[in-house]
């Protein structure tokens, strides 16, 4: 995510081309697009009234069983020094949670809880990291021996380097320790990803089916990625489904387990196969990899979910391509035929195989051939539609606004350069090569972090000075890394290959957005900033890195839970700045959710009805006329994504919320101060009225006795219009027999 920059941010230093090395200082520009949002998980915290009274409530009425909540993080923590505090039970207190009846207090704890868990598995995550290459004595938190906790090895599989518990947490660096992709932490760190990815597919399907998962997250720091799990009550003897010793034997014992985890699959179009290397494959689904445990308190853990999505046919040339190289979910859902997840595996060479490698194979061509020229038409048209409804324009330089489109077409990022040949905004293309640069940048920042070998941070600071400093400065090696390093990674990594002889990629990226995305990338916090489109060289001095953050990703199901739970407190408060807050908050909550699952359609949906709550209130409070109308575009844009990947099934709930949308918009615009343009407001009457005939064709055909209660909502908002036709604010015969007519429809008592 990114936010306007402040007028009065620092100045940069910056040094110019044609002067070499000569330093003049540029004052900040008012144009200024972007700086980046520090990580999600250190965002100020809502100042959530309801958690005092709480947390009141739970000490009056002790429950048998029910943990208490931690006052702060640090009366959470085991300390390094050895002053003992109780440990947390993070699982328990997270299944705890989850079973509580009620809505608001279910949401507050769980909100409680993620924090807590997240900030100690910060703080614990980074000492790991620091102290990566002191010795075993020094350490402050020491790596698990071989075989010392048998259950580490069953949470944390054979793969990946040292092992750490500390606090009920399990750590696992993402490297390549048995060099099953060619000894490349990239990869590693890409399967680290794929967990997530993985987790949040069985989450967001499972749990409404019995399944129960830890709290994980990922924690990005120094250039490495460790994998944060809480412990679970599981063992080698809890295992009733997959494998945990790479096949051999294979368990599909527990009907419960076994229904789920099908059940599970078969909506992310995944296939039952023969699955095992050993004498007695079983016919699963998922990955044979994966392990479904009956926990010793009685619920159904899934874990190991990193290969849950198939490969795309595996580049021989890629070591362990199969393993990191992954179909997204949202193109296999959408693809005509279930797929298996272990096509082109040994796992597979049971039953069909060659017909499960086929259909993979279709479904990689498919993407290539098909799917990706496809969407770059249609992601180029819906980008031009942005910046023609934008007021402002901020959107169109957002590279996260790239990201999700096109990741919700079930397009990988590491095809962006087969994109950028197909779309036809040359804008956009702009956009899409910045990106591309930030992500091969970002590898490389990492790499420099990961050649420190001293502990401490000041190492790590001056390691990311110089980086950056090869990147924007103006030095034989930043002009090495731009006209050659980097075009050769970009080719490599997502098939870029520029179109013109004399190509300048450094002129042909935009800096400033560059500088922004990867600050976010890295955790590193620079108080300067570049110019707007400036391409001046720069020199960071060390006291331009104001902080260097750990980077966390959340899993799926506590980040959506969390961000419900503000969205529900938001609704309850009364209309003003305080409510304008915790919707903003909640609206930040669900881009991160969305980032993790960029087709969640209710969520799209949710944001789009945030989105015209926002608008109205920067209507109450006369701001301009501009912010609003950017407000409400945002919406239509939400509710658009949300109709698009429905297809043929749209519910009449996204329609009648997008028509009530676009009737409250059209209510703003006349009620406004600003001059009103009677063509616009007409356009937006007719859109809305066509989506609100679809709402009630929709409900018709869901069978609903009553229409969505947004329907409801839009009668008053079509009375306001009636009042401007009746007033003469607008005058069109053939517009207002349209509105009165839906009006006596909505308005009839059958509904």
């Amino acid at each position: 995510s990114f936010t306007q920059g402040a007028a009065g941010a620092a100045p940069c230093r910056t040094v110019s081309t044609t002067a070499k090395r000569a330093r003049r200082v540029v004052g900040p520009r008012a144009g200024v697009r972007w700086k980046p949002l520090a990580p999600m998980a250190s965002f100020p915290k809502v100042d959530l009234r309801a958690r005092l009274a709480l947390q009141s409530l739970l000490e009056d009425a002790p429950e048998p069983g029910r943990p208490r909540l931690a006052d702060s993080p640090e009366e959470a923590r085991v300390l390094c020094e050895g002053n003992e505090l109780r440990e947390r039970d993070w699982t328990k207190e997270f299944q705890t949670a989850l079973l509580l009846p009620d809505t608001v207090e279910r949401g507050l704890r769980l909100h409680m809880l993620s924090q807590d868990f997240a900030e100690e598995a910060k703080r614990i995550g980074k000492i790991i990291i620091q102290e990566r290459n002191v010795t075993v004595e020094e350490k402050r938190i020491r790596p698990l021996e071989e075989g010392s906790i048998p259950d580490a090895e069953t949470e944390l599989g054979s793969a990946g380097g040292e092992k750490y518990l500390h606090n009920n947490i399990f750590f696992k660096y993402a490297i390549d320790a048995n060099g099953l992709y060619g000894e490349d932490v990239k990869s590693a760190m890409k399967v680290a990803g794929h967990e997530l990815k993985g987790l949040t597919a069985y989450a967001s399907q499972g749990m409404l089916l019995g399944m129960s998962f830890g709290l994980v997250c990922l924690i990005d720091y120094g250039g490495y990625r460790l994998i944060a799990s809480s412990k679970l009550p599981i063992s080698q003897e809890t295992l009733v489904y997959g494998s945990a010793d790479g096949g051999n034997t294979v368990y599909a014992e527990n009907r419960r387990m076994n229904k789920m985890i099908k059940d599970c699959n078969t909506v992310l179009n995944l296939k039952g196969h023969v699955a095992g290397v050993g004498r007695h494959p079983k016919y699963i689904y998922g990955p044979c990899d994966q392990e479904g445990h009956v926990g010793t308190d009685g619920h159904f853990y899934v874990i190991d979910l990193s290969r849950v999505f198939p490969p795309e046919t595996p580049d021989i040339s890629t070591k362990g391509s199969f393993m990191f190289r992954l179909l997204r979910p949202e193109l296999v859902a959408k693809y005509p035929v279930p797929l298996s997840s272990d096509a082109f595996t040994y796992f597979g060479r049971h039953g069909r195989r060659a017909q499960h490698d086929a259909e993979v194979t279709r479904a990689t061509e498919w993407l290539r051939e098909q799917v990706i020229p496809q969407a770059a038409l249609e992601i180029s048209a819906r980008f031009e539609s942005v910046m023609a409804h934008s007021a402002t324009g901020l959107q169109r330089s957002d590279p996260a606004w790239l990201v999700s489109q096109v990741h919700q077409e079930g397009i990988n990022l590491r095809y962006l350069g087969h994109l950028y040949g197909h779309m036809t905004n040359e804008h956009l293309r702009v956009v899409a090569l910045t990106e591309m640069c930030a992500r091969v940048l970002k590898h490389i920042v990492r790499s420099d972090m990961r050649a420190v070998t001293c502990s401490g941070e000041d190492a790590l600071r001056r390691a990311i000075l110089d980086s950056f400093n090869r990147i924007f400065g103006d030095s034989l090696d930043t002009y090495y890394l731009w006209d050659v390093t980097l075009l050769e990674r970009l080719r490599a990594d997502f098939g870029f290959s520029p179109n013109a002889v004399n190509f300048s990629l450094r002129s042909a990226v935009e800096q400033d957005i560059l500088f922004a995305r990867l600050q976010e990338m890295t955790g590193a916090v620079f108080s300067t900033r570049l110019p707007l489109g400036g391409s001046d060289a720069l020199e960071f001095l060390p006291q331009d890195l104001v902080e260097l953050n750990v980077c966390l990703k959340m899993m799926y199901a506590i980040s959506r839970m969390e961000a419900d739970s503000i969205l529900s407190a938001a609704n309850n408060l009364a209309i003003g700045e305080e409510r304008t807050k915790y919707l903003q908050v909640a609206l930040d909550m669900y881009k991160a959710v969305l980032a993790l699952k960029p087709d969640d359609i209710e969520v799209l949906t949710t944001t789009g009805s945030i989105h015209v709550g926002l608008a109205q209130m920067l209507a109450l409070v006369n701001r301009p006329q501009a912010e609003v109308d950017t407000s409400f575009s945002s919406a239509y844009e939400a509710f658009s994504s949300s109709v698009r990947l429905q297809g043929e099934e749209v519910g009449s709930r996204t329609f009648a919320l997008w028509g009530d949308c676009i009737c409250r918009h059209a209510c703003t615009l006349l009620e406004s101060t600003s001059p009103v343009c009677i063509t616009r407001i007409n356009g937006l009457l007719e859109k809305a009225l066509t989506l609100l005939e679809q709402a009630f064709r929709a409900t018709e055909a869901e069978g609903n006795p009553r229409p969505d209660p947004a329907l409801s909502r839009t009668v008053d908002h079509m009375r306001r219009l009636d009042e401007q036709f009746t007033q003469g604010v607008v005058d069109d015969s053939a517009l207002y027999s349209q509105v009165l007519k839906l009006l006596d429809k909505i308005s009839n008592p059958s509904y």
